[in-house]
């Protein structure tokens, strides 16, 4: 991360996640500032959300934005796939629930959003 940036290090997981063909943007705020442990956090949200896509949503496009607004740090992973109903998350499929954790343990908050046939949206906001 520190050698490649953060959107360095965003296109190389989307370029993992486009080997099924599904469609990956990304857009990273130019003056984004994060420090290694933000970094840490938001790249590791990234990576697991993307690795859904890849794995479950079937989706066509997906979009990663990463940008400063208002003094926190905002990640956004929207696709377009087959989405589902987070509350009837498997006791077997714990990356989601990692996520929360590691969020929260960083005073971050973290947003998953699906509707079955609707797709997924994962929001990370970073305070600072």
């Amino acid at each position: 991360l520190a050698d490649t940036g953060m959107e360095g290090a965003l296109s190389d997981l989307a370029a993992a996640a486009s080997r099924n063909g599904t469609a990956v943007r990304v857009a990273v705020n130019p003056d984004l500032t994060l420090d290694g442990e933000a970094m840490a956090v938001v790249y590791r949200v990234a990576r697991e959300a993307l690795q859904n896509v890849a794995k479950h949503a079937r989706a066509e496009q997906v979009s990663v934005t990463l940008v400063a607004a208002g003094g926190e740090t905002v990640l956004t992973v929207q696709d377009d796939g087959a989405g589902f109903d987070p509350g009837t998350v498997s006791e077997g499929h714990v990356g989601l629930r990692l996520l929360r954790d590691l969020a929260a343990e960083h005073g971050a908050d973290l947003r998953i959003d699906s509707v079955p046939g609707a797709g997924t949206t994962v929001r990370l906001v970073v305070p600072g």
